[in-house]
């Protein structure tokens, strides 16, 4: 099992696993086309083809693994189902032992040019925000529920 597994390993993911190679931790990319899995490659990091929108995907072990998640939510709807089938999938595939969910700012809604910091209340104004912010609260629930190691990063401008 890799100790670290980039769920989402598209430019950003595949910057943080090419650093943490380099400092010689085990890495793994997870991406969703065969595409993904050749740019992997060429860059040498391991990677699984794992589609979160195809109810029949399966991934690797992740009991004990670091689980960075920066795959973007479906683009309909308010929910992200994606978030909710990996979780339901933590059944097979064993619990992380911490979880980093790369979110946005957008949670905030539009917050006039005010200064804003994670004590601010989500109030977010367009349906891709609402699925971030709903995979937010499915994170959360998975950390009471498990004990799971949560950290949110709310990034601006994704």
């Amino acid at each position: 099992m890799a100790e670290i597994t980039i769920v989402g390993c598209g430019d950003i993911g595949a910057r943080l696993a090419q650093r943490l190679i380099g400092a010689g931790e085990a890495v793994r990319g997870w991406v969703c086309s065969p595409d993904g899995i050749e740019r992997l490659q060429r860059l040498r990091i391991p990677a699984a083809l794992v589609d979160l929108d195809r109810p029949d995907a399966q991934g690797s072990d992740l009991e004990g693994a670091q689980l960075f998640y920066f795959a973007p939510p479906p683009k309909q709807g308010v929910e992200d189902g994606r978030v909710a089938h990996l979780i339901e999938l933590f059944a097979q595939l064993g619990q992380p032992r911490r979880v980093v969910y790369l979110s946005t700012t957008g949670v905030y809604g539009d917050c006039q040019g005010e200064w804003v910091d994670e004590t601010r209340p989500p109030a977010p104004r367009v349906d891709r925000a609402r699925r971030r912010l709903d995979a937010e609260q499915r994170w959360r629930a998975w950390s009471e529920a498990t004990g799971g190691e949560l950290v949110i990063l709310r990034v601006a401008g994704i």
